[in-house]
């Protein structure tokens, strides 16, 4: 049985069996465990958060803890189920914060644990799965969102940021899925088609494998047909299998890192810029040079896809023993396929977030706002642009042949494509 939590108990974060630190409801503060500053392998939660004795503010705290949390509809359906007032991130965390984006677990306080000794917990059991066939994932979507649907039942802790409905899952070696429950961990993330945006599994399959095509470093994915509708499984970059055991891969998304809350993360409503992004892989990055190229190409590809929902909470920083990388890109549709949605960009490009309105001088503008020389920017998109342009039929096909003909990708997706890459195109010739 889980545990009961009040709503002024305080949580505690674990990385595995070991406890991390201790958040407090009131005030609202994150406060590091002197046995985990002390430990060699210890490691800092976000480079928003560092290593320090000291207590982290309300702030801090919303910025990092807050954004592990689901947004919009999911969020309604998940507090909904919960019985747990919408704006209520705290409750919200305590109820679903075991399983997270990155290494970390947000818990209530043990019942068999004292929570000042600093032990390692005696209830971890990283082996609980329940199997899940596709109808019951169908049927858990018909109850109003699968995320929504797994909340509530006993050992069910499982949260992801984002305002898609999606579910982390273990996927065996044989394909069957099974929903983590207690600590164990999940290997894939299920994202299930949108009511308001038709074809967004297939949109997303096809947007990814044209941006690996193109040279992007992406998560790998797989189309999957449940029930009458397809839905993206996607292998997450922050599990690693071992054996019979998932290790945790800690990140971190950009708005986390650099202190901002979700309901900041366009450009916008005040989030990050493009050149703030930037700077944060060129500060944080083993390999700065590689991943500042990688981002640069990132955020032409927006553009020339027509996806604007590329923002800081869809770029993240991975963190592993070897050092800290640009994570894989992830969440890459043409937004640009569905008229209702805004075609502004989630960064600006120089002046300009409408890359249909790109001038040479914003090219000229988003080279010194990133510090890089105006040839590299042009030579930079030129070569994805070309990229794309030979990548799009040929990606279709490839999509199509291991899934069936997907009439909307030639029917709005490509179009879309071809429309944003002339114009985009017709802008970099004008500053040549």
């Amino acid at each position: 049985m889980d545990e009961v939590f009040v709503g002024d108990d305080p949580l505690y974060v674990f990385h595995g069996r070991r406890r991390v630190g201790r958040i407090s409801a009131d005030p609202l503060k994150f406060v590091y465990d002197t046995t985990w500053l002390s430990a060699r392998d210890s490691f800092a939660l976000s480079v928003a958060l560092p290593l320090r004795p000291t207590s982290f503010d309300e702030a801090d705290v919303r910025a990092f803890f807050f954004n592990l949390l689901p947004e919009g509809q999911v969020r309604r359906r998940l507090a909904g189920r919960l019985k747990i007032s919408e704006g209520n991130d705290y409750a919200l965390l305590a109820a679903v914060g075991g399983e997270c984006a990155g290494a970390i677990a947000v818990l209530p306080t043990p019942a068999d644990a004292n929570p000042e000794s600093g032990r390692e917990r005696d209830d971890f059991d990283e082996h609980a799965y329940d199997a899940l066939s596709d109808d019951d994932i169908t049927q858990r979507i018909a109850m109003g969102g699968a995320l929504s649907s797994a909340a509530g039942e006993s050992g069910v802790r499982l949260s992801l940021a984002g305002a898609q409905d999606k579910l982390p899952v273990y996927i065996d070696a044989s394909g069957n899925i099974f929903l983590p429950k207690g600590q164990a961990a999940s290997t894939h993330i299920i994202k299930f088609e949108n009511r308001d945006f038709k074809h967004l599994a297939v949109n997303e399959a096809f947007v990814l494998r044209l941006a690996e095509a193109v040279g992007l470093p992406c998560v790998r994915s797989t189309l999957r047909r449940l029930g009458r509708s397809n839905a993206l499984v996607v292998e997450r970059y922050d599990r690693l299998r071992a054996g019979a055991r998932v290790e945790r891969l800690h990140q971190e998304d950009f708005c986390q890192a650099l202190n901002v809350p979700a309901e900041r993360k366009y450009e916008a409503e005040g989030g990050p810029s493009f050149a703030q992004s930037v700077e944060l892989v060129r500060k944080h990055s083993s390999d700065p040079l590689a991943d500042v190229h990688a981002v640069v190409r990132w955020q032409i590809f927006n553009a020339a896809v027509g996806n604007a929902d590329g923002h800081a909470k869809n770029l993240a920083l991975l963190h592993t023993p070897t050092g800290t990388r640009l994570a894989p890109f992830y969440d890459l549709v043409s937004t640009r396929a569905y008229p209702r949605v805004d075609r502004h960009l989630a960064m600006h490009i120089g002046a300009t977030s409408d890359p249909d309105q790109l001038t040479a001088k914003d090219w000229s503008r988003f080279a010194t706002d990133l510090g890089v020389g105006a040839r590299y920017v042009r030579d930079t998109a030129t070569q994805v642009l070309s990229a794309i342009g030979d990548a799009l039929i040929p990606t279709v096909r490839a999509l199509e042949k291991a899934f069936g003909r997907k009439d909307f990708l030639r029917s709005a997706v490509v179009p879309g494509i071809e429309k944003c890459t002339r114009r985009v195109t017709a802008s970099l010739k004008a500053q040549s």
